[in-house]
């Protein structure tokens, strides 16, 4: 449109000049043209009224995509923001829940190990793929004077007390398989392995 405006323009420009000639001289064309020009004109202004009105309608039509992307955006990181924080939240949530089981977890091993007597020295909990692993670690003296009847007399019932702390700490649920192991305090051997199956394995 501003093109043909500007073209309507220089015909008026010819026109009248035209026109102004033709007056000079007399000619019986010369209204014939100034009308011609005054047509040119107004049609000029016509253009110059669609281009603008065409112009606003096209920065209108910009603005307002400009203004709906920029609001899909904000929605889009706000969703992001609120997704961030969930996790952020849900991740806390789990973490202190664990730290008070671990916890837990220590208090009733220094209770199972003051009953002990000092045959127990520590105990230690693990999740190991697809079970949880416990290695209880036994005094040798204790253990070198123990037949072999004591031995698995002491491994079952200590055995039970290590999987009651898994479980009433909160570190594992109901239905987790549980696997205790012996070792020595002093030599750091495994003394005995818990069966996947039940019963208990006296390596020495």
């Amino acid at each position: 449109m501003d093109a043909i405006a500007g073209l309507l323009f220089v015909a008026v420009v010819i026109l009248l000049i035209m026109t102004i000639v033709g007056a000079i001289k007399k000619s019986g064309k010369a209204k014939k043209r100034f009308l011609i020009a005054i047509a040119c004109l107004v049609l000029g202004v016509i253009a110059i009224q669609f281009t603008d009105s065409g112009k606003e309608g096209h920065e209108k039509a910009a603005a307002e995509q400009a203004k709906k992307e920029k609001s899909e955006q904000a929605k889009e990181k706000a969703k992001k923001e609120a997704e961030a924080k969930k996790k952020a939240e849900a991740k806390e949530k789990k973490d202190k829940a664990e730290q008070e089981a671990q916890d837990k977890f220590a208090n009733i091993v220094t209770g199972i190990q003051d009953d002990s007597n000092g045959i127990i020295h520590g105990i230690n909990a693990d999740w190991s793929t697809n079970h949880w692993s416990a290695k209880v670690y036994v005094t040798e003296s204790a253990w070198s004077n123990s037949n072999e009847s004591q031995k698995q007399s002491f491994v079952v019932s200590a055995s039970n007390q290590v999987k009651r702390a898994i479980l009433n700490s909160g570190l594992g649920k109901k239905d987790d398989p549980i696997l205790v192991d012996f070792y020595s305090f002093e030599n750091g051997d495994q003394i005995a392995s818990e069966k996947v199956f039940g019963g208990f394995k006296i390596k020495r």
